[in-house]
């Protein structure tokens, strides 16, 4: 397999796959991440059982459709660290990066260096069948993401701890209950017009 892409993409998927992945060593059954292709993108997916993220980037590929392989905890992060020492954004889009998979050994090809690893089966539940179990025909709404991150530096109060979400379809506003004693909302703003990537991935288009 020969997987070509860029620095700026590659970056994004694995420093995507660190947050989601445990980092727990005696779990090595989800204590890493797993790369595969899906069409004409290259997916990193992990799990800490809690969450589970699937990020997407474009690539090109010259080999089998069915490509998937599994990469510790340890060396996703030491992978992580390695592309995020190439400057800014803007500098990353344009580093090309090939990722090659021969006999078992996985390399990727950086500006001035290379980074190999031992590829191993993943173990990881089937992403596509979790996703599944969601409604697909539920109510949705369209947000930035960056205020997700606000309702979560909330100090839950009282005997409830968790958080309870409402969504709200079109225009509603969605409802974050956290704890006893707080409530907020989240105001949608228009979509973009792209089509969601759970419809490109589960529907297997791009």
């Amino acid at each position: 397999m020969k997987i070509t892409t860029n620095v700026l993409d590659l970056f994004a998927i694995v420093s995507d796959a660190t947050v989601f992945a445990t980092k727990v060593p005696d779990n090595p059954r989800i204590s890493g991440a797993a790369l595969e292709r899906h069409n004409g993108l290259l997916l990193s997916i992990a799990t800490d059982r809690f969450r589970f993220g699937v990020s997407s980037a474009p690539a090109g590929f010259d080999g089998p459709d069915d490509w998937h392989i599994w990469i510790p905890y340890d060396e996703i992060k030491q992978l992580h660290a390695t592309v995020k020492g190439y400057g800014s954004a803007r500098a990353r889009a344009t580093m090309p990066v090939t990722i090659t998979d021969q006999n078992g050994t996985v390399t990727f090809e950086l500006p001035g260096q290379t980074v190999s690893f031992e590829a191993q089966q993943s173990t990881l539940p089937d992403w596509r069948e979790l996703f599944a179990r969601t409604n697909p025909t539920g109510s949705t709404a369209t947000f930035n993401p960056g205020y997700l991150k606000d309702f979560g530096r909330i100090t839950p109060r009282g005997e409830g701890t968790r958080a309870i979400v409402t969504v709200g379809a079109g225009t509603t506003p969605t409802r974050v209950e956290i704890g006893d004693y707080f409530m907020g909302l989240l105001m949608p703003v228009n979509p973009d017009g792209i089509t969601p990537l759970y419809s490109r991935l589960m529907g297997g288009t791009q």
